[in-house]
């Protein structure tokens, strides 16, 4: 995703892109569209959202 030279217009665009770069991620980035379209809020939500941003963080650290 670094060298992208495009930038998607829409969320699912975005969405798209992203999953192409990590397929493995697919399920959790789901989860989140589902929360944004329909918040349902479970108490699985900071687990999974604390989970998520540990990886954001560490794929990051990864890149730079």
């Amino acid at each position: 995703m670094k060298n992208d030279s495009d930038w998607p217009e829409t969320l699912f665009e975005y969405i798209q892109k992203f999953v192409q770069y990590y397929p493995e991620r697919q399920n959790e980035i789901n989860y989140f569209l589902r929360q944004s379209i329909e918040p349902f809020a479970d108490e699985e939500f900071l687990k999974y959202l604390a989970q998520f941003i540990s990886w954001l963080d560490v794929e990051h650290s990864n890149v730079s």
